[in-house]
């Protein structure tokens, strides 16, 4: 009797916690959403402290923006296309900047998707999983912008090389910096790569990336830079490991899942932004765009097309290639042979029409950042203007979820249930 009456107890305060903190095993999403929100509002933070400048400012709100709990959800009861359900989180409006930790996971989610996809095409005796290094040591006075320069300069003359074009077909490229503290060098520059090759040799490997990395030292001499690369054989470090479903060797193999983690990382681990110097923060802060980490060339980039084609839409409109009803309005009709014919009609020629009989296209509208650096709005008018176009993308983001996953309960981290 004691026992049922603890048990009755029991359930009722873990109902009741349920209750008080949303979702039953939503709390790891919701724990996860804290936890990147904290880092982001640090983030946000430490930008505003760090310059008056209207661009950095502006771009702390849309931190703060972005990581308000209006804006961010946890779900139960997704499903995906095989019907299995799952639980989820997310964020409705993005600020899309490298500093946010939501926006960074979702681009990272993307990626693995696509390098998921493009590992599956590749047959399995061409794929190599290679880390190219360098001797980062004689690069320690440079901020990590220049740096990558460095880096990325002899990736461009390495790939242009008649030996690159002869061995590999295609490439999956993810850059990636590691912040490490008590380091001659705060940062460890390097790339993740997944190649579509045959056999290569690890000394012939390093040596072609030695010969460009010492033409990009040449090319950036002004910035006070020399050669030296304090490796036995004076050659940088770079790492070929065979794709392997179970791992014995650590040094030479890797597993499928570790690849894809590998390709697929943020640029650097979201806590490591509190360890990087407030100048170098200031001048990734002052970029219209953040440089791009995640790229694929030659057989993976065709390969990745297929990923995003869209079936062929038939010119007859029935009830079940309907997309749209407010442009299709076959669904309402008795027949599916109806053709609507108002997007196949070609429209009067007028006097601000081009020779083709179409409207003239609109002005490409200036983003957020060109407009405050060129004073064409102020920091407040901006601020105003982003807040009211957020709480749209809110709304209407709302009804994409409960129209895509009718079945699914979505929660905001304010509690609210829509």
């Amino acid at each position: 009797m004691v026992a049922q009456v603890k048990s009755q107890r029991s359930s009722q305060i873990g109902s009741q916690s349920t209750l008080a903190n949303g979702f039953g095993f939503c709390l790891p999403q919701k724990s996860a959403l804290r936890f990147k929100q904290k880092l982001s509002n640090r983030m946000a933070q430490r930008l505003k402290a760090a310059s008056d400048n209207t661009v950095i400012q502006a771009l702390a709100f849309r931190l703060e923006k972005c990581n308000q709990d209006e804006n961010l959800w946890v779900a139960e009861d997704l499903h995906t296309n095989d019907g299995e359900c799952y639980p989820a989180r997310g964020n409705l409006g993005s600020c899309r900047s490298r500093f946010c930790s939501q926006c960074v996971s979702k681009s990272a989610r993307i990626n693995a998707k696509i390098a998921d996809y493009v590992f599956n095409k590749l047959n399995r005796a061409y794929r190599r999983y290679v880390v190219l290094t360098m001797p980062d040591d004689s690069l320690s006075h440079l901020s990590l912008l220049k740096q990558r320069k460095v880096f990325y300069k002899a990736w461009d003359l390495l790939i242009e090389s008649d030996w690159w074009r002869d061995n590999v077909r295609g490439v999956v490229r993810c850059d990636e910096f590691t912040v490490k503290l008590g380091r001659k060098n705060l940062y460890h520059y390097h790339s993740n790569l997944l190649l579509d090759c045959g056999f290569l040799a690890i000394l012939r490997l390093r040596q072609q990336w030695a010969k460009y990395l010492k033409k990009s030292y040449e090319y950036y001499k002004h910035y006070d830079i020399e050669w030296d690369c304090p490796t036995k054989d004076g050659l940088p470090d770079v790492y070929i490991k065979r794709i392997v479903s179970k791992v014995n060797d650590v040094k030479k193999e890797i597993s499928r899942e570790k690849v894809i983690a590998e390709l697929c990382k943020y640029a650097t681990k979201p806590q490591d932004w509190k360890d990087v110097p407030v100048e170098d923060i200031i001048e990734i802060a002052e970029l219209p765009r953040f440089p791009r980490m995640f790229d694929l060339t030659g057989s993976c980039k065709t390969i990745a097309k297929g990923i995003r084609r869209k079936p062929p839409q038939n010119a007859v409109n029935s009830p079940e290639n309907v997309v749209n009803e407010q442009d299709n309005y076959c669904s309402n009709l008795n027949h599916s042979t109806y053709v609507h014919t108002k997007p196949l009609s070609v429209p009067k020629i007028d006097a601000s029409s081009n020779h083709f009989g179409r409207p003239p296209p609109k002005p490409k509208q200036k983003s957020w950042y060109r407009r405050l650096r060129d004073n064409e709005i102020t920091l407040e008018q901006y601020k105003i203007e982003h807040s009211f176009s957020l709480e749209r993308i809110i709304r209407f983001r709302k009804i994409q979820l409960r129209q895509r996953y009718p079945f699914a309960t979505f929660q905001t981290l304010d509690g609210q249930s829509f």
